[in-house]
């Protein structure tokens, strides 16, 4: 691991590292329409293994406990793409 690439990994000082609750989908047409259709709020999260900002991003703010909490909301679908597997509707985001 490359010296700079410990801040955006580390968690912040005094802090454990945390661990994802989000009941995350993934992303798919048919899980927006799904979604939309039931009227409920999209959360959208495109990432990659290889994203340095996605992982500061996913440390920084998805892992937060208020973040987490409103994510895990009952009129909320989280669904995320994955762009290291490359399927393509993650592509359009």
């Amino acid at each position: 691991m490359s010296p700079g690439s410990s801040l955006f990994l580390s968690p912040p000082d005094g802090q454990a590292l945390r661990r994802d609750r989000v009941n995350w989908q993934p992303l798919s047409e048919q899980a927006i329409s799904d979604a939309l259709a039931s009227n409920k709020r999209l959360f959208i999260d495109v990432t990659a293994d290889w994203c340095v900002t996605c992982k500061a991003n996913k440390y920084n703010v998805l892992l937060r406990d208020d973040v987490q909490s409103a994510l895990s909301e009952p009129d909320v679908v989280a669904l995320r793409g994955d762009w290291s597997r490359r399927r393509p509707l993650s592509a359009v985001f």
